[in-house]
């Protein structure tokens, strides 16, 4: 699979707790988008290729380092409060004054809530958060210490 061959689609379906989800997924067709979601037990009601937006607001106005550690803390805080990570970052979204920060969090929560890892959810923001800041939060969900990690200075 090439980097030039990915495309993005978007689906509706049920998890194996018949939970209606909704994301994204990559994948080279919609036939492997299909298996993949297969294998991560989401019965697919609805796929199509993602369409792109005539204007992309988030290559206007990108997110700043302090966005970053900002939204790092607050979803820490909130996890170590007890909240699930997909309710922390509707929290986040809804907290936010910024409408492309808050586009981001938003698309963040789908692909947490259709069961990916949010390290590789920010994977497919590499300008906004570099590798190491993924590889880090990655660390942390595998430790399970992600409220630990994200609120490293």
């Amino acid at each position: 699979m090439t980097a030039e061959n990915i495309q993005q689609f978007s689906y509706r379906g049920l998890n194996e707790q018949f939970v209606k989800v909704v994301g994204t997924v990559q994948a080279e067709s919609i036939e492997m988008a299909k298996y993949v979601l297969w294998g991560r037990e989401i019965s697919v009601t609805k796929i199509g290729e993602k369409t792109k937006p005539l204007f992309n607001l988030t290559t206007q106005k990108q997110m700043q380092k302090k966005d970053v550690a900002v939204f790092s803390r607050q979803i820490a805080t909130m996890l170590k409060a007890g909240l699930s990570l997909v309710h922390a970052l509707e929290v986040c979204s809804q907290s936010t004054n910024k409408a492309h920060i808050r586009g981001l969090l938003l698309n963040l929560r789908s692909e947490v809530a259709s069961g990916i890892d949010l390290s590789a959810a920010l994977r497919a923001y590499p300008r906004l958060f570099n590798e190491l800041y993924c590889d880090l939060v990655a660390a942390g969900e595998i430790s399970g210490n992600l409220d630990v990690m994200l609120d490293r200075d």
